[in-house]
């Protein structure tokens, strides 16, 4: 009965993180290509974001991103 929503942020710019307390976040710039093949090889092991970076892939090779 969950419900995800997964979106596509375009134009972002870099700021500051304000993390919640004892949350640790890193940010790296990974090219969309690059992320399927770490999804491919399990190196990303959340499901939500196998699914959006796969779609991303999918969407932008059927010329709709």
């Amino acid at each position: 009965s969950e419900i995800i929503h997964l979106f596509l942020a375009k134009g972002l710019k870099k700021t500051q993180v304000h993390p919640d307390e004892g949350e640790f976040l890193t940010r790296e710039r990974i090219a969309l290509d690059d992320a399927v093949k770490l999804v491919m090889n399990g190196d990303i092991p959340d499901s939500k974001t196998q699914v959006l970076v796969l779609k991303l892939a999918r969407l932008r090779d059927e010329g709709r991103l």
